[in-house]
C-alpha cells in the first residue's frame, strides 16, 4: 500500500510527463534563488492566513536544505492542512487558493494538491521570472521530510563507482518505494484472524501467506500496520483492481525505531536509508541482512513496484538476470 501522498505524488508527475506543467510559464529555479523566493512566498501567503514555520516545510525532493542541485523544477512544501483547519478554524487550503489568486498569482489544483505560479525572488535576476511551487497535504511533516528525502543525484558514473552517503543515481521517490515495499516484503504474515491460511497467488505470480495477510508498511504519517484480504464478504475472490477496505493500526513514526522493529535493535542506520543505494547494498545485500530467504522475493517484489516507472534500477534488473528468477512467468 502506498501512502496518499506517493501515489498523489505519482499521479502528479505522470500527468506532467503528459501535459506539461500544472501552471504555464514557469522556469527552473537556481540554488540561489529557493531561499529569498521561499521567504517571499511565506510573506505573501503563509503570514497574511497567520500559518507560521511549524505547520509546513521546504524539507521535499532537492529544494531540501536550500537546494541539492543548482537548479531545481519546482519547490515542493508539505503543509499539515488538517491541523491548520483546526488551529485556525478556516479551509486552509481555498483560503491559500483565493489569497494568492487576489494577488494574481496563477494556481492550479490537483486532487489536495495546490500549484502556484510564482515569482522567483534574488538579486541576480535579470527579467521576471516564474517557478513553480507545489504545496502538499501532509499530517505529519517530520515523517513526510524523511519519507520523501531526496539524495543527491549524480548522473553519468559508472554503477560501479563509489558514492558518498546521500548520493544517488536515483531520485527520491524510488527510494522511498525501495524502503516501502521492503518493509512490505519482510513483515508479510497470515493475519491473526484469517480462516483460510493456505498461500495464495496472484495474477502477477506473486506469493502471499494466505488469501488474508498483513504486513507493516510506510505511510505518509508513519509505520503502520495493514490487514488486507483478497476475498470479499461474500467469499468471493475480488478483482486485482478492487479497492481493498484494509485495516491500518499505527505503529510508530520514528524513522530509526521503525527500523529497530522490522529489523532489529541497532541493526540499521536511519542513514542506511537515504538513498536507494544505500538501501541495496547497506541492507538488502548485507551479509547479515536478517532475512536471507527473503532476498529473491523482496527483489522481484521490487521489480514489479518499479516496473510501471520511468526508470528500471540496473540493481534489480541485474540481480533478477544473475539469480535465474522468474518475473511474470519470464526468466
Amino acid at each position: 500500500m502506498k501512502g496518499k501522498f506517493i501515489l498523489l505524488y505519482e499521479q502528479v508527475m505522470k500527468m506532467l510527463k503528459e501535459s506539461g506543467n500544472m501552471v504555464p510559464d514557469v522556469v527552473k529555479i537556481k540554488k540561489e534563488n529557493i531561499a529569498p523566493t521561499l521567504a517571499k512566498l511565506h510573506e505573501d501567503i503563509f503570514e497574511p492566513l497567520g500559518i507560521s514555520k511549524e505547520f509546513y516545510t521546504a524539507e521535499i525532493g532537492s529544494a531540501a536544505e536550500g537546494g541539492k542541485k543548482d537548479e531545481c523544477g519546482d519547490l515542493d512544501i508539505a503543509v499539515n492542512f488538517k491541523a491548520l483547519d483546526e488551529t485556525l478554524k478556516i479551509d486552509t487550503r481555498e483560503e491559500i487558493i483565493k489569497l494568492a489568486k487576489s494577488k494574481g498569482y496563477e494556481v492550479g489544483k490537483q486532487g489536495p494538491l495546490v500549484s502556484l505560479r510564482f515569482p522567483i525572488q534574488g538579486s541576480q535576476l535579470e527579467k521576471n521570472e516564474y517557478v513553480q511551487i507545489d504545496l502538499f497535504k501532509s499530517n505529519n511533516l517530520k515523517f513526510t521530510e524523511y519519507r520523501m528525502r531526496t539524495p543527491i543525484q549524480k548522473f553519468g558514473l559508472d554503477k560501479t563507482a563509489k558514492l558518498n552517503e546521500g548520493e544517488s543515481r536515483y531520485k527520491g521517490l524510488y527510494r522511498a518505494n525501495f524502503l516501502a515495499s521492503l518493509i512490505k516484503a519482510v513483515t508479510m504474515a497470515v493475519a491473526d484472524d484469517a480462516i483460510d491460511k493456505n498461500q495464495f497467488t496472484d495474477k502477477d505470480g506473486r506469493v502471499y501467506p494466505a488469501s488474508r495477510y498483513k504486513h507493516l508498511t510506510v505511510l505518509d504519517d508513519g509505520l503502520f500496520e495493514v490487514t488486507k484480504s483478497f476475498i470479499g464478504k461474500k467469499g468471493q475472490l475480488k478483482r486485482h483492481d478492487e479497492k481493498d477496505k484494509s485495516k491500518t493500526k499505527f505503529v510508530t513514526d520514528d524513522p530509526q525505531e521503525m527500523l529497530d522493529i522490522v529489523f532489529g535493535k541497532g541493526k540499521y542506520k536511519v542513514s542506511d536509508t537515504y538513498s536507494f543505494e544505500s538501501l541495496w547494498n547497506n541492507i538488502l545485500m548485507d551479509q547479515g541482512f536478517p532475512y536471507p530467504d527473503k532476498r529473491d522475493d523482496i527483489v522481484i517484489a521490487l521489480y514489479h513496484s518499479f516496473k510501471d516507472q520511468e526508470v528500471m534500477p540496473d540493481e534489480i534488473t541485474d540481480y533478477i538476470e544473475e539469480h535465474g528468477l522468474v518475473v511474470n512467468n519470464e526468466k
